[in-house]
């Protein structure tokens, strides 16, 4: 590829300035395997990967490659069979609450409002509902939502359900987002706004985001770095740093760079996809 790019290790760092701090969130030897009397289904198979403060990194891989498997280990929803997750250098295999997590589908409570749904994170937490609900339209301000604070989910689009999801994960005060292919049930226009929309609010809050996506286009225009992995069982083929600085521009998908890289990636998950 014309960017540097190379295979994961445990001292491959994005930046110098990363190297004085211990990753958001570091997945150490990631094993797991199914098992019932019949079979056997061996889904990760010593995956590593890290996220660093502040950093965008998405995960790119086959359909059946592990990619949500991974997301309930690091959520503490699955065990593995080997290996750690680590938050600022801690151990917290098995810990639930640590991540703020963005499914596929909204999943907003059909019973509260837009603005309810929003500011949930922040009423757990026993903040005040007036500072919450202050903190909330303000983010609902910026995500195009003032005017529907009231309303129920069932009434929204499917994009502006899943800005009022986002912004539910953002309240959250977990550091590392983890998002699940957040945009995979919007049509092709409104999946472009909602990327738009998802760049210029992490830019603002440069949170630590690991999202799943099987768009080789959407990761490259927001992330930093891109862990490209195997066919089931999962494990890191490669992990590529994106080289585009930022803030990045629309007409970024019509660099050379951008094209080849592109191409590039989409021939090494075809070529994944065929050892299924």
């Amino acid at each position: 590829m014309r960017t540097p790019s190379d295979t994961h290790s445990r001292d491959d760092h994005i930046t110098s300035a990363e190297d004085a701090h211990a990753p958001a969130l570091e997945i150490q030897g990631i094993s797991k395997t199914f098992s019932n009397r019949r079979q056997h289904v061996h889904v990760l198979d010593n995956l590593s990967l890290e996220v660093h403060p502040g950093e965008f990194v998405s995960i790119i891989g086959p359909s059946g490659s592990g990619k949500s498997t991974l997301f309930h280990i690091i959520g503490g929803l699955t065990a593995p069979d080997k290996g750690s997750i680590l938050m600022d250098g801690l151990e917290i295999t098995g810990a639930k609450g640590r991540i703020a997590y963005m499914p596929q589908q909204p999943a907003l409570f059909p019973w509260r409002t837009i603005e309810d749904n929003v500011l949930l994170p922040e009423e757990l937490r026993g903040t005040s509902k007036a500072a919450a609900r202050s903190q909330a339209r303000s983010w609902m301000e910026r995500a195009g939502l003032t005017g529907f604070e009231q309303a129920y989910p069932h009434t929204l689009s499917g994009g502006m359900q899943q800005r009022a999801a986002f912004l539910r994960a953002l309240m959250s005060p977990q550091e590392v987002m983890c998002l699940d292919e957040p945009f995979s049930a919007l049509d092709a226009l409104t999946r472009s706004d909602m990327q738009r929309w998802l760049l210029d609010i992490w830019e603002d809050t440069r949170r630590s985001v690991l999202m799943i996506t099987h768009h080789i286009e959407e990761a490259l225009l927001l992330s930093d770095s891109i862990y490209i992995l195997s066919a089931r069982p999962g494990t890191v083929l490669q992990r590529v740093k994106v080289p585009f600085p930022r803030p990045r521009p629309e007409a970024i998908l019509f660099d050379p760079t951008f094209i080849s890289m592109k191409t590039e990636i989409a021939a090494m998950m075809r070529e994944e996809q065929q050892k299924r």
